[in-house]
């Protein structure tokens, strides 16, 4: 990731301006790096963002969705984000005239699945991100008129079974 910033400052100095595409590129490393590193990842997309802001380049469905996505790598690496702060990410998109895609809601649903499935390993169990809360992302979904995939209904269905084995309902999984 630092090495990225380094080719942007580069560019920079060059007087190329890095352009959404160059951002969305960094993002998606911060996004693949939170794999690994949790919510280090996050917050090194969200401080990419935050360069394409003081550079004047406006945000695309990609850059949120690459954001969201870095939510989603950080919750498989055991990171719990609460639903306000990963929900907001799609209210800042269409804040900003853009609409969440799948992609959008699929990375919203997979949070949602891997978070749930931290928690089984926690307790006391907080299950902000339950089985509720994926019928909430397919509510949207619909409300938004984006049509759900078999990524979103494979997601809502390990969401389901994580919540399950959450409230130790080991029996009924």
């Amino acid at each position: 990731v630092e090495e990225g910033l380094l080719v942007l400052q580069r560019m920079q100095e060059a007087g190329i301006q890095p352009d959404v595409v160059s951002f969305n590129s960094l993002i998606d490393v911060c996004a693949k790096a939170a794999r690994v590193w949790g919510s280090v990842g996050v917050s090194q997309a969200s401080r990419v963002m935050g360069m394409m802001d003081m550079c004047e380049v406006e945000p695309d469905t990609m850059t949120f969705n690459c954001l969201l996505n870095a939510h989603a790598q950080a919750a498989g690496a055991g990171q719990v984000y609460s639903w306000d702060e990963v929900f907001g990410v799609l209210e800042l998109m269409k804040e900003k005239g853009l609409e969440p895609d799948a992609y959008s809601y699929n990375c919203v649903m997979n949070v949602c699945a891997k978070t749930t499935r931290a928690a089984t390993a926690r307790r006391p169990v907080n299950l902000e991100w339950g089985w509720d809360r994926g019928l909430e992302v397919l509510a949207h979904m619909k409300e938004n008129g984006v049509r759900p995939d078999v990524v979103t209904y494979t997601a809502l269905l390990d969401t389901c079974l994580n919540s399950l084995r959450a409230a130790g309902d080991d029996e009924s999984v």
